[in-house]
């Protein structure tokens, strides 16, 4: 006669190996259906928020001939380069907000699209380039002045570069 434990062992019942998986996938599911016209509102409002800050910006800012958000603080290690250097060549070309200053900056347009498109992380130095017809180009400034804070100015040339690039203006002269 057997051992009891290997009647047992017959006797017991064992899973399905994708039983598991199907759990989470029927919770997963139905969460996905309910939640997913709440996502895509959203992501409408976004768009339309985009939109509106994008035709808002070019309707005031281009008959003065605004094409650049400059975004800066008073930093030690960029406030320099962007006060008597990048400012002055940019000229009438450019809106300026001092991330040092924001509890002044109110309500406005240049506001708005820096919250916008800032995002949370190395915001601050950034170009914003608004073209006609085109998303906002964002140009960060954070990484290239860490790596010109140890003595390599190229990655900050670069990104002026490109912003001069986008805007059609002047040449660009190395970081010092």
């Amino acid at each position: 006669m057997p051992p009891l434990n290997s009647a047992v062992r017959r006797l017991t019942v064992r899973p399905a190996k994708y039983s598991r998986s199907i759990g989470p996938a029927l919770v997963a599911f139905p969460l996905l259906v309910v939640l997913s016209p709440i996502f895509l509102l959203a992501w409408v409002g976004f768009l339309a928020q985009a939109l509106l800050v994008n035709l808002t910006a070019w309707y005031l800012w281009r008959p003065e001939g605004k094409r650049v958000l400059i975004v800066y603080s008073d930093s030690t290690i960029w406030k320099d380069y962007f006060e008597s250097d990048l400012l002055p060549r940019l000229g009438d070309a450019a809106i300026v907000l001092n991330w040092s200053h924001r509890k002044r900056w109110g309500f406005s347009i240049a506001a708005l699209a820096f919250r916008l498109y800032g995002g949370r992380i190395e915001f601050n130095p950034a170009a914003f380039v608004f073209r006609p017809f085109r998303r906002v180009k964002v140009l960060r400034y954070y990484l290239p002045f860490k790596e010109y804070k140890r003595g390599s100015p190229d990655s900050v040339t670069a990104v002026t570069t490109q912003l001069f690039e986008l805007i059609k203006i002047g040449h660009v002269q190395t970081a010092a």
